[in-house]
């Protein structure tokens, strides 16, 4: 029961190794990169989208809750572009590996020429 117990606590996906968090959900696509584009992707047209910092406040609510496995990370920003690409941007700036590593050049290459 205890080793259930321990499937069902959320673990920590800020500044965890991608391949950890993909692991430990289940998933193959990163659930704060996934949300956070969906949300952006209405806004992409924005010019200075990314210059642009979010609420200091915001951004560590969204943390918290992605860290602790909430899916419910991005409700009630309605159109908060700013702190949505804050938190994209701290998320892929904590990860402790690269995601465009020396290993997956070639893979990176192929997926140009499509």
């Amino acid at each position: 029961m205890l080793k259930q117990i321990r499937h069902y606590i959320p673990k920590p996906v800020f500044g965890v190794p991608l391949a950890d968090h993909l692991k430990a959900s289940g998933r193959t696509i990163s659930v704060v990169i996934e949300q956070c584009v969906e949300f952006l992707w209405p806004f992409v047209q924005e010019e200075g989208l990314f210059r642009i910092s979010g609420s200091i406040s915001k951004v560590k609510r969204m943390r918290n809750a992605f860290n602790a496995g909430r899916l419910d990370a991005l409700d009630g920003l309605k159109n908060d572009a700013p702190a949505v690409v804050s938190t994209l941007k701290s998320y892929l700036r904590e990860l402790p590996e690269p995601l465009l590593t020396f290993d997956s050049l070639q893979n990176w290459i192929e997926a140009s020429k499509i």
